[in-house]
Parts: structure tokens; C-alpha cells; sequence
């Protein structure tokens, strides 16, 4: 228990000091271009790009953060539970496998039936060794059957302090009201933020890696004068991640088969916009229809935007966007969704386990992030 505690005292200690570092960088940073400030080794490239390649800065940082984290005396754990055949859903665990396994995480799979799930995820919200639960879905579906079982079900039984997807409610409620702490500063002397939904996280974390969103901005006001169609309306996908794209400034619309949605703040307004009108509008269009005959029309979409594709299906006919001038194409993010998952899971550890030896009124994450603009600034004046 001494070492612990020494140990702990020696990472704040340190946070201390990088945050006196960081305000020095970033009075170097405000003389050089905004661009610097990104998340990442941005590009400005066009055509097709890999998502892998953006996943690699996160991937560098990550292995850093695993080793403050085990020296601190915890050593992360995720746990998977499985109860579906679903392939998407397979290769989402092999990534994660693979990628836990590089960074320093222990990760593993507890494959279950149906009748067995919620005891699994009872076992895991009250085993102090787990720090995060990822359930694979689908599993029973979004409409409740005679015993009253669905994937929502799920969703809202995972504790709060484990939810590494931040799917259950607190989580959802406060990405839609664009509260971003877990609770009141106020309240505390050190500050908890809110997680937010991986895979629509994987997406801002991509559009700031192609600059299209800009941390140096305020926050609001990161992806302003910018247009940003979502193809999906899902509650786990689509409809969190057209509000963390509002909540930063963006003109977002939402689409499905039925209507076209202007999500702002805190609010859906339906409009009298057809699919063609939001595309031919769009510098951002992020496909998620889970359908192989839905494909973006090519000859709407206006030069220099940029595609993102959420689906296991490719919601476009690649030959013919790459035709379009200055297109940006991202076919796949899983690989980005996976670091954004392991990055929660670090979260929840400093939420719930570490941030009682943090200094007075620090928010570790903020230091996280200086630390990391620091590495990109070093590179940049470098070279």
C-alpha cells in the first residue's frame, strides 16, 4: 500500500509539472498554425484513406497511458460478452483482441446464451477486477420479447462505472443535453467527463485528424461552417453521433428512409429536405445504412467532401466517388472505434478508481491532451 501511494504521489507530481509545461508549448503553439493542434499526424490528402494509419497516433498514446494506469497499481480489464453469431460483431472482438493485446490490456470474451446473459453481466458489474463491459450485439433485438428481454434491457443494466461504450442512459442523457461532466464541479475537487458512444467518437476523432474539426476552436464551435449529413438513426450510432456534431457547431442533418431531421442542440426539427438536397449540401456525408442495395448517388456529391462509411456494407460505389474531384473517402473506422473503446475504458478507471489523487481542480484527460498536442508540436517544428 506504501508503494501505491508513493506512486501515486509521484503521477501527480508529474501532471503537475506537465501542466506547467503544456501553457509554455501552447504559447509557442498560438504563433504557428492552428493545424498543429490536432489530434494525430493530420493530412491533407485525398482519394481513399485507411483508417488504420489514423489509428496508429491513438495506438502510440494509448500503450503511454496503460503503463501510468499499471504503475498507478491497476491494470486495466475489459471484458467482452457474447451471446450472437453476427459477424460484424465477431471481427469487432478480433480487433479488439489484437489491439488490447498490443497495448498492454487484458481483454477477453465470456461467450454465453441468451438465457445466461444477464447473469453474465451481473457477475461482471460486481467483479472489482473488470473496469469495462463491452456487450456484442445484436442479442435479443430492439423490440422486447414475451419475457420482456432486449437489447435495450442490456444496455441499461451495465453499471455506469463499467459502461465502456457509455451506452446506458446517464450517458445518453447527458451527450443529448450537451452536458459534458458526470457531475458538478461544484461538487468535487476534481472533474469526471462524461464518456461518449465509441464508434460516433471514432468519427469526430477522424474529421479531426482530416481537419475538418478543430480543438484549437472554443468548444461549440469546433466544426463550424460546415454541413454534415448522417445516414442512420440509430440510438447507438446515428442519432449520438448528428448531436456530438451539433453540440460542436456543425449544420447536421439525419436521414432514414422516412425523413430528414436538422438536429441542433438538444432538439430534431423535422424538414422539408430530401435525401438528394442534404447530399448535394453536405462537406461531410457519414454512411450507417445497414443495407448492400443503399448506395450514396455519386454525381451529387460536391467536390472536396469527405465520406465516411459506418456500415459492414459499403454505402457507395467506390470507382465512381473516387472520380470526384478532392473526395476523401473513409471506407471503414474499426479500427479507430476499437482505440476510442480502449480510451473509455482508461476513463472509467480514472473516474471511478484513480482520480481521488488527482491535484485540486485538474481534469486528467486535459493534461492527457495538452501532453499529446505538445508531441504533435515537437514533430511538427521539427520537421
Amino acid at each position: 500500500m506504501q508503494g501505491i501511494s508513493c506512486a501515486h504521489t509521484v503521477a501527480s507530481k508529474r501532471f503537475l509539472t506537465l501542466q506547467k509545461k503544456c501553457i509554455n508549448h501552447i504559447r509557442v503553439l498560438s504563433r504557428h498554425d492552428a493545424r498543429l493542434c490536432h489530434a494525430g499526424e493530420s493530412v491533407d490528402a485525398y482519394g481513399k484513406l485507411c483508417a488504420e494509419e489514423i489509428a496508429k497516433s491513438f495506438n502510440d498514446r494509448l500503450q503511454c497511458k496503460v503503463l501510468e494506469t499499471k504503475a498507478l497499481g491497476i491494470s486495466p480489464k475489459l471484458l467482452g460478452i457474447m451471446a450472437t453469431k453476427n459477424q460484424a460483431a465477431m471481427d469487432y472482438a478480433h480487433w479488439t483482441a489484437r489491439s488490447c493485446s498490443q497495448n498492454g490490456i487484458d481483454f477477453h470474451v465470456v461467450e454465453t446464451t441468451k438465457s445466461s446473459v444477464f447473469d453474465e453481466i451481473r457477475k461482471a458489474n460486481e467483479n472489482p477486477n473488470v473496469h469495462g463491459i463491452i456487450f456484442y450485439y445484436p442479442c435479443f433485438g430492439p423490440t422486447p420479447g414475451p419475457d420482456g428481454s432486449s437489447d435495450e434491457v442490456i444496455r441499461e443494466m451495465i453499471s455506469v462505472r463499467k459502461d465502456v461504450e457509455a451506452l446506458s442512459q446517464p450517458y445518453r442523457e447527458r451527450l443529448k443535453m450537451n452536458i459534458r461532466l458526470l457531475d458538478s464541479p461544484c461538487m468535487r475537487r476534481w472533474r469526471r467527463k462524461s464518456l461518449l458512444p465509441c464508434t460516433p467518437l471514432a468519427v469526430v476523432k477522424i474529421l479531426e485528424y482530416l481537419k475538418i474539426h478543430n480543438r484549437c476552436l472554443p468548444i461549440g464551435s469546433r466544426i463550424n461552417n460546415k454541413t454534415i449529413s448522417v445516414f442512420n438513426r440509430s440510438e447507438v450510432v446515428g442519432r449520438p453521433l448528428a448531436c456530438m456534431l451539433a453540440n460542436d457547431g456543425a449544420t447536421v442533418f439525419s436521414v432514414d428512409d422516412k425523413e430528414t431531421m436538422l438536429v441542433q442542440p438538444c432538439c430534431e426539427v423535422p424538414t422539408d429536405l430530401e435525401c438528394e438536397d442534404v447530399i448535394k449540401l453536405s462537406d461531410v456525408l457519414v454512411t450507417g445504412v445497414p443495407c448492400s442495395k443503399f448506395k450514396l448517388p455519386c454525381d451529387l456529391i460536391r467536390p472536396g467532401a469527405t465520406i465516411i462509411n459506418l456500415s459492414s456494407f459499403s454505402n457507395v460505389d467506390e470507382e465512381r466517388l473516387l472520380q470526384v474531384p478532392n473526395v476523401r473517402y473513409v471506407p471503414k473506422v474499426g479500427k479507430v472505434t476499437v482505440c476510442m473503446l480502449q480510451r473509455n475504458l482508461l476513463k472509467l478507471i480514472y473516474n471511478f478508481h484513480l482520480n481521488k489523487d488527482l491535484p485540486d481542480n485538474q481534469d486528467l484527460e486535459d493534461v492527457l491532451d495538452l501532453e499529446h498536442k505538445i508531441e504533435i508540436q515537437s514533430k511538427s517544428v521539427i520537421h
